[in-house]
């Protein structure tokens, strides 16, 4: 009596098992579609989480960097404030060791009183022709980041890094002009160029312009 008991028992079992596994089986395809959801939701969350804390508040850009180049404040403090940068590249200069990022032009941090700024009318490096200008301080204090630009001479490197590529220059040609706010730029227009724009060394009335080309 045990025994046939003992065996619809196990019977009853294994064909419960077999319609659970049925049912899972005719269940996968909606169980993974919603798994994949979920896992989709949460990488979205994680995402918006990283960007939210690494990434700046983007406003509209004032182009008073020009401007600003005519007067350098005085400055004791010497170690740069610590701000959430998000970097679209890097400018590099080897022979004065050089490096230094840059942000977006509608960044509120693409600005000399923080970085080396990209002026407003300047074309990115994989335009064909364009000109990248970036403008920055020479003098001393924190954002001096251009204070040894006046050590480069002609035929000395500059390498942009941009969209995980890199552009390497030459200098062709440097001048100075007043500080009026404008500076006309000089270069060949069937080439690339990359212009860097600083207050002049030891002179308060001049700034200077570095004429880069391709390699």
């Amino acid at each position: 009596m045990n025994n046939k008991i003992n065996k619809k028992s196990r019977i009853f079992l294994l064909g419960s098992f077999l319609l659970l596994l049925a049912i899972l089986v005719l269940l996968s395809p909606w169980l993974m579609e919603l798994k994949e959801e979920v896992f989709a939701e949460m990488n979205l969350k994680i995402y918006e989480k990283q960007q939210s804390q690494s990434e700046v508040k983007e406003e509209t850009a004032v182009d008073e960097n020009l401007t600003a180049l005519e007067n350098l404040p005085p400055t004791t403090q010497t170690e740069a404030p610590t701000y959430n940068y998000h970097y679209i590249g890097y400018l590099e200069i080897p022979k004065i060791g050089f490096r230094r990022g840059f942000v977006d032009k509608n960044s509120k941090y693409n600005n000399i009183e923080y970085n080396i700024a990209i002026s407003s009318v300047s074309d990115f490096p994989d335009k064909e022709k364009g000109n990248f200008i970036i403008m920055g301080h020479s003098g001393y204090g924190y954002t001096a980041f251009f204070a040894n630009l006046h050590k480069i001479t002609i035929g000395d490197q500059a390498i942009v890094t941009y969209k995980n590529k890199q552009y390497t220059y030459q200098l062709v040609n440097t001048y100075l002009q007043d500080k009026t706010g404008k500076v006309a730029i000089f270069r060949d227009f069937n080439k690339k160029a990359l212009t860097l724009i600083t207050c002049t060394y030891q002179d308060n009335y001049h700034q200077t312009i570095f004429i880069f080309e391709p390699v």
